[in-house]
């Protein structure tokens, strides 16, 4: 087949052959192409260009398979991970360019050097891919698309929902302690939670797989804040930590009472013993104005309440003469439903009689007073 064509000015020339004409030439096949050139002056030169046919597409490559060190988490061959530019590998006819497809897009390219490639692609948006391969060889022939591999780009721990982490009870008294509720919701799926509750000093820890609650002991915890937290895992290497409801820790009510001295002087006399005595005091602590004091004389009991911090009860005064010791008590109960008791003992006397001794008497030293003597007289 001879076509014939013009040497242009700059010294080129190009002559066109059409595909039924090139279609005719046997794939695989070595052919020479010659070029003859004659000048106006009808001087001649010629050139030979040895040419190969190749129509065949090269060989589809195999599945790409996500590298080892690409595939991160729990396990390297899950295809699943956070790694937004991986890297795939696979084989290939030796000296063709792979080039590496998600979801249809071009997302990298490189030679398969031997026969094996490995790509590193472009980065890949969190989701599932659909990952293939193409082979080109050096004539520009394509080879036909390899089987899918689905990867899936897992870039957070917590994805939908976010993850919570609440106690059961904002104010944990004594006897709640032993058993507090904590309650994990929109745990992923795929995800552990290490929950933490710490009063700063001491910790405790659980593991949750799955959305639940539970109960810890925090016996052994300093009263005060309890803080919590949970550090959320995925397979595919994510981990974030979220921040859980604080708690309070409250196991010691606290309870003070004081009596003051029984009467002005702290003795009972004749009128008091005769009448009603207010016995006084003070409380403190977490004693409220509606508990009950208590006070005991005489093994009978009486009671009252106090008022910002102070009470006063009366008493019978024969009870008291009848004793030489007050007895007062008084239990309170803080906000956690903690108790305390309190008590305190106030001793006194009892002087119920004007001559409480041998007797008395008065005498005069000088039974006849003269007008001189009167101004000094001794009794």
């Amino acid at each position: 087949m001879t076509h014939t064509g013009t040497v242009q000015a700059n010294g080129t020339w190009q002559v066109t052959y059409s595909s039924g004409e090139v279609g005719v030439l046997a794939d695989g096949t070595n052919y020479t192409v010659s070029a003859n050139v004659t000048d106006i002056e009808g001087n001649a030169a010629s050139a030979n260009r040895n040419v190969t046919v190749d129509t065949s597409a090269p060989g589809i490559p195999s599945t790409p398979d996500l590298a080892l060190a690409s595939d991160s988490g729990t396990f390297n061959d899950d295809n699943l991970t956070n790694v937004t530019t991986p890297t795939f590998t696979g084989t290939a006819d030796a000296g063709t360019t792979v080039t590496i497809y998600s979801d249809g897009v071009a997302v990298g390219s490189g030679v398969a050097t031997g026969g094996n490639y490995s790509i590193a692609v472009s980065t890949l948006s969190a989701g599932t891919h659909s990952i293939t391969a193409k082979a080109t060889d050096t004539a520009g022939n394509i080879s036909n698309a390899s089987s899918t591999l689905s990867v899936t780009i897992d870039t957070s721990a917590d994805e939908g929902t976010a993850a919570t982490l609440t106690v059961g009870d904002a104010l944990v008294s004594n006897a709640e302690k032993t058993a507090v509720t904590y309650t994990v919701t929109s745990l992923d799926a795929d995800a552990t939670a290490i929950v933490t509750v710490t009063d700063g000093v001491h910790s405790a820890q659980h593991t949750f797989s799955a959305d639940g609650s539970f109960a810890f002991n925090l016996t052994g915890f300093n009263d005060g804040t309890v803080s919590s937290s949970m550090t959320i895992t995925d397979i595919a290497g994510n981990s974030t930590l979220v921040t859980g409801q604080n708690t309070t820790l409250d196991t010691v009510a606290a309870a003070s009472i004081s009596i003051d001295a029984i009467t002005a002087d702290n003795v009972v006399n004749a009128s008091e013993a005769s009448g009603t005595v207010a016995v006084t005091g003070a409380v403190g602590g977490d004693v409220a104005d509606s508990d009950t004091i208590t006070l005991t004389v005489n093994g009978n009991d009486y009671t009252g309440t106090s008022s910002g911090g102070s009470f006063s009860i009366n008493v019978a005064g024969s009870d008291l003469a009848a004793d030489s010791n007050v007895h007062a008590s008084v239990t309170a109960h803080d906000a956690a439903a903690n108790s305390a008791t309190a008590n305190d003992d106030q001793s006194y006397t009892v002087d119920t009689t004007a001559d409480a001794g041998a007797g008395l008497s008065v005498s005069v030293s000088d039974h006849l007073i003269n007008n001189s003597e009167k101004g000094a007289v001794a009794y």
